[in-house]
């Protein structure tokens, strides 16, 4: 399929959805994604980069056809032929296949570099790149963002502008120093700390708030004139030292 162009012959979708039903009935339905991504994936995009590499006079242009071969065919028709493989929460078929692209192919090239050569010639990008790059650094594998995540919003700010990413706002195509900067790389540089909630200043604020509340309930009941047998009201102190039980047994739960 890949060596077609998306193209695929006729009756093998079908053949294909009788393959992969059947391999899903089997002990190994487990296993079809994970081989389908280290192992099928990396191969098909092989097969993509060589037809780019073989293009190298004008690789913007020729990586240009490629991105609309593979979003507008291949990407479809592979969804269409896999619909039926189980996907792990938040990974599907596609951005699967838009990750191993983004791996196998864009970075493994000075793309950044080539993008910055056409803009420093004054050469328009054309709409298609900035569609390429703006759909494929939009799939986030993890969080915080990996390596490679942040390397397509760097190419992203230098052909975008405005451009707001993980490192914070970047305009006018300075791609390394953001106006606004972002505090979320420096938050997640922080150890967490492992330590029981009962020794955070806010628990124990919690915990001294709450007994002051319920010793103060004390006194005002205890001034209060005792309401009747007949309709003996469940006065704040119960009320009070419940609601310190419950936070107490939640702190240290």
């Amino acid at each position: 399929m890949f060596k077609n162009e998306g193209h695929l012959e006729d009756g093998k979708l079908r053949k294909t959805h009788e393959i992969v039903k059947s391999i899903l009935e089997s002990n190994f339905s487990t296993l079809v994604f994970d081989r389908f991504k280290s192992q099928l994936l990396p191969q098909a995009m092989a097969i993509i980069k060589s037809k780019i590499d073989s293009g190298k006079t004008n690789y913007i242009e020729t990586l240009k056809q490629t991105w609309e071969v593979l979003y507008k065919q291949i990407l479809p028709t592979l969804d269409c032929m896999l619909h039926q493989i189980e996907t792990p929460k938040g990974l599907s078929l596609r951005k699967a296949s838009l990750i191993v692209f983004r791996d196998h192919v864009l970075l493994v090239e000075p793309l950044e570099e080539r993008l910055r050569s056409e803009i420093e010639n004054g050469t328009k990008i054309c709409d298609t790149i900035i569609h390429m790059i703006l759909t494929v650094q939009d799939v986030c594998e993890c969080f915080p963002p990996s390596k490679n995540k942040l390397e397509m919003e760097r190419i992203c700010a230098l052909v975008v502008s405005p451009f707001l990413g993980y490192r914070g706002l970047f305009v006018n195509g300075d791609n390394t120093n953001p106006i606004v900067r972002s505090n979320e790389p420096e938050l997640h540089a922080k150890p967490r700390s492992l330590e029981p909630i009962t020794n955070s200043n806010q628990s124990v604020k919690l915990c001294v708030q709450a007994m002051l509340n319920a010793a103060n309930d004390q006194k005002i009941s205890s001034r209060s004139p005792e309401p009747s047998k007949e309709s003996k009201p469940i006065g704040k102190k119960q009320s009070s030292f419940t609601n310190l039980n419950y936070l107490m047994a939640r702190i240290y739960k």
